[in-house]
């Protein structure tokens, strides 16, 4: 309808990850609606779904996005899409949830996510999607620790979870902690705060010529 409004979101949350890493289970979990289509074949989300949800009485949007293949394996325009569309979710989202595979770890593709999320300068939240097939495997789990330790050294430092898209585990947690990340952004570039950064910027002329208006 034209005349409806759209609702405000307390946050604005992107859904991130390689084909069938279940991004989509993961948005039908939260949202509580089958909106974004599931199948074992990787690839099978292709448009971009924004879904509103309460979270502990705060508005949630959340935006799911088909995965991102590798560049070299794109040879359809519907892939290239896929790509630009989740660029697009980290330009307007608040927090970025990264679900990986438990097989697949920190893989290439991975990587690349990590350095796409950074580039875009907004939180992430990295998950290990489906604990519930390696809870009770104390190997594996702290294989896939060790991996994360290693690349927030590459990265940053950034909260991570095992959680299970299916069942729905330790993804309040996950919730709690992106709202946490919006607001520690809020407080770090608050209006004092972040005058005094421009201001220092200017005084040592980082923004000369940048066409930058304070």
């Amino acid at each position: 309808n034209e005349g409806a409004s759209v609702p405000k979101s307390d946050l604005r949350l992107a859904i991130l990850g390689k084909p069938n890493a279940g991004k989509s289970t993961l948005f039908n979990t939260l949202t509580g609606k089958e909106r974004a289509l599931i199948s074992p074949v990787a690839g099978t989300t292709r448009d971009t779904i924004n879904e509103f949800f309460h979270f502990e009485g705060k508005s949630v949007e959340v935006i799911d996005t088909a995965g991102l293949r590798r560049q070299r394996n794109v040879v359809e325009d519907v892939e290239s899409i896929s790509v630009k569309r989740a660029r697009e979710a980290l330009e307007v989202c608040d927090v970025a949830f990264l679900v990986m595979d438990y097989t697949e770890n920190l893989d290439k593709q991975n990587k690349t996510l990590f350095a796409l999320i950074a580039d875009a300068g907004k939180p992430l939240v990295a998950l290990i999607n489906k604990y519930d097939l390696i809870r009770e495997d104390k190997e594996t789990k702290a294989e896939i620790a060790a991996a994360l330790d290693k690349a927030q050294k590459a990265f940053w430092r950034f909260p991570w979870f095992f959680i299970s898209a299916n069942t729905g585990e330790n993804c309040v947690k996950a919730l709690a902690k992106a709202f946490e990340l919006k607001q520690q952004v809020i407080e770090k570039f608050a209006t004092p705060k972040l005058n005094a950064i421009l201001r220092e910027l200017s005084a040592r002329h980082i923004l000369a010529n940048q066409n930058i208006k304070l």
